[in-house]
Formats: structure tokens, C-alpha cells, sequence
């Protein structure tokens, strides 16, 4: 009638479906395990990848960057050159453009007396002839050189305070050539005459309760003079002034040839914008007196400024106080 049914129990039946499920359950779960195993192996291989590009970069980078640095010194090379050889076209352009083949000056010892100098020239034209004669002018006044067979030559004693820029004049065949030559120019001859020191005021200035402050230290430098065995200073003195009125006054040592003076004064203002002046005045042994700029200011209720920029100029005074010499730039000596 109909198909025979074995005596199956109901809980097998059910186990059986319980079981199948199970099974799916587990594939699914290796699969997913597997597709996690594999993002994870992916990331792995996309970190390493990662930092291989990156070590690669990082070496072509530091290769690049080696590179660079190599054409950076080439170019300087390359300029240095470029600038030697128009350095050496210019040269000879000018010493084409020269009438003179050889041209020096030496200054010789400063006579104390007369405070001047012997300039001696020795000069060689390119060209001479049996008529050549030479002369040289300074400020407007000129002088014969004699002849030594193609050579010219004379000394001119100039005053110490006077600017030697001399003009070479070559007369010959009824014509006359007029040169520079700046192998020459000695420009400011007591520049090379008289010693020198170079001082400067380093160090603090304030003002409180209406008082003035500086402390720190005048380095008076190297002393330097072309003759340092018949020129020296044999006295040194400090003075401070204030608006004209000298408020400090003090002897230093003019010992040795390199020397620093330490300096801590303080002096009353009794109002705003008033001129502190820091001189250091050296008097040599020919007479003269030199002063020097240490420090220059100017009060104010605010914080004080900075020493004046024209620090370590130079003033020079005769023996009785006349004005003798002062930088160009200067209408009136002030200190």
C-alpha cells in the first residue's frame, strides 16, 4: 500500500539535520579564516613592498641629493674660473692701457720737525726716447725726475696731513701723455706715518635715577705706525664729556703694544637727550696729540642707544690744542 518506513528513530532524524548544518557551518568558517589569513598575508606583502619603495627612495633621494651637491661645487668651480679669467682680461686690458712698464713709492721715516714725509718715486715708461723727460705732480704742484738710463726717479717730501694721488706726466716729441697709475696712490699719508690704535667702547650703559652707567671695557688694540722704533705714544688719557663738559678724566698705561682698559663710571644727567662722549687721547712722541671715538650717546628716559656707528675715528691736535687733521667726512672736530 505504501512504501515500508524502517524504524528510524526521531532524534537520529533530527541529528542528522543538526549535523549537515554543523558541516556547512565549519566550511564556511575555514572559508572566512582563509579569506582573513589571506588579507593579512596581502597587508604582510604590501608592508614590505612598502618598505622596499621606501628604502629605494630613500637611497635615490641621498643618491639625488650627492648629485646635486656635486654640480653645486662644480658651478662654484665654474664661476671661480669664470671670474679668474675675467679678472685676467681686465688686467691685462689695464696694463695695456698703462704708459708706465714699472712704477713704485716708499714712503720714508717722518722727520718730527716738519712733520714730513720723503716720497721716492722710481719710474719706467713703456716707451722712451732720447727726448723723454717725466715729471710728477701732487695737489697741483709738479716735479722733475731725473734719468738713469730708461729710468726716472725722484723723492718728494710731502706734509704728513696732505692726500698723495699723484699724476705722471710724459713729455716727448713736442707731446704730452698725462697718466694715473694706481700702482701709486697712496691716498692719506698719515694713514701710513703716525701710530695708531684702534679703541672702542664694549660693554653695558643705562640710566637710572637720573645717573649714567657705562661698565665694560676700551680694547685699545694693536698698536701699528711704520716706524714703531722712532714712533710711540707715551701718554694715554680717557675723557668723558657730557653735552661739551668733561665729566671723567683719567690716565691709562701706554705700556706694551697690545693693551685693554677697563672702564666703570657713572656721572649724574639732570635731563633728557643730552650728548655723553667717550674719548681716548693719545699723545705720540712728535707732539702730537691723537683722539679717538670710544663712545658716543645721547641720554634719553628710554633705554640708551647704541654707540655712535663712527666709533675708533680719529682726530689729530697739535701740542697747544690746534686742529690740525680730521676725516673728510666731518665739518667740525667735536671731540
Amino acid at each position: 500500500m505504501g512504501a515500508k518506513l524502517g524504524r528510524v528513530p526521531i532524534a537520529e532524524i533530527y541529528n542528522d539535520g543538526n549535523e549537515a548544518e554543523a558541516q556547512d557551518g565549519g566550511a564556511e568558517e575555514r572559508q572566512m579564516g582563509k579569506k582573513e589569513k589571506d588579507k593579512r598575508w596581502m597587508l604582510i606583502n604590501g608592508a614590505i613592498i612598502l618598505a622596499l619603495l621606501l628604502s629605494y627612495a630613500f637611497f635615490d633621494i641621498s643618491s639625488l641629493k650627492r648629485q646635486i651637491t656635486y654640480l653645486e661645487d662644480e658651478i662654484s668651480a665654474l664661476r671661480s674660473r669664470i671670474h679668474s679669467i675675467y679678472e685676467d682680461v681686465d688686467n691685462k686690458i689695464a696694463e695695456e692701457g698703462r704708459l708706465l712698464e714699472h712704477a713704485s713709492v716708499d714712503i720714508g721715516n717722518l722727520n718730527p720737525s716738519t712733520l714730513t714725509v720723503p716720497l721716492t718715486f722710481i719710474l719706467t715708461p713703456k716707451e722712451v726716447r732720447a727726448d723723454t723727460v717725466v715729471r710728477i705732480e701732487i695737489d697741483g704742484e709738479r716735479f722733475l725726475t731725473e734719468r738713469s738710463g730708461t729710468q726716472f726717479y725722484t723723492t718728494i717730501y710731502q706734509d704728513i696731513f696732505n692726500v698723495a694721488e699723484p699724476q705722471i706726466i710724459i713729455e716727448e716729441g713736442g707731446a704730452t701723455k698725462t697718466t694715473a697709475d694706481d700702482r701709486l696712490g697712496l691716498g692719506k699719508l698719515v694713514e701710513h706715518s703716525l701710530p695708531q690704535i684702534y679703541p672702542r667702547f664694549e660693554g653695558q650703559t643705562n640710566i637710572a635715577n637720573g645717573t649714567f652707567k657705562a661698565g665694560g671695557n676700551i680694547p685699545l688694540g694693536q698698536i701699528g705706525a711704520p716706524q714703531l722704533d722712532i714712533l710711540w705714544f707715551t701718554e694715554l688719557r680717557l675723557f668723558i664729556t657730557v653735552d661739551g663738559e668733561v665729566v671723567v678724566e683719567k690716565e691709562l698705561s701706554a705700556g706694551g703694544r697690545s693693551y685693554t682698559y677697563m672702564v666703570e663710571e657713572s656721572f649724574p644727567l639732570d635731563k633728557d637727550w643730552q650728548s655723553v662722549i667717550m674719548v681716548v687721547a693719545a699723545a705720540d712722541n712728535t707732539g702730537l696729540v691723537h683722539h679717538y671715538l670710544a663712545g658716543f650717546w645721547f641720554s634719553s628716559s628710554g633705554p640708551v642707544p647704541e654707540p655712535y656707528s663712527r666709533a675708533g675715528i680719529r682726530t689729530i691736535y697739535s701740542a697747544d690744542g690746534e686742529l690740525l687733521w680730521k676725516p673728510d667726512y666731518m665739518r667740525e672736530a667735536w671731540w
